[in-house]
């Protein structure tokens, strides 16, 4: 939308990519800070999958 014109304003960034181990990493940091080992789990049962992409 902000590519397009139609999302305006001094906060209107376009989205950027993000590589996947760099989303990965803030998960498990996430996770680590939280002292929650579900969220730190959750992305493995996807891993298989990602690994194909």
């Amino acid at each position: 939308m902000v590519r397009t014109g139609r999302l305006t304003g001094p906060d209107a960034v376009p989205l950027r990519e993000i590589p996947l181990i760099d989303a990965l990493q803030a998960l498990a940091a996430a996770g680590d800070a939280l002292d929650d080992p579900h969220l730190i789990a959750a992305w493995r049962e996807v891993e298989p999958l990602l690994c194909d992409e």
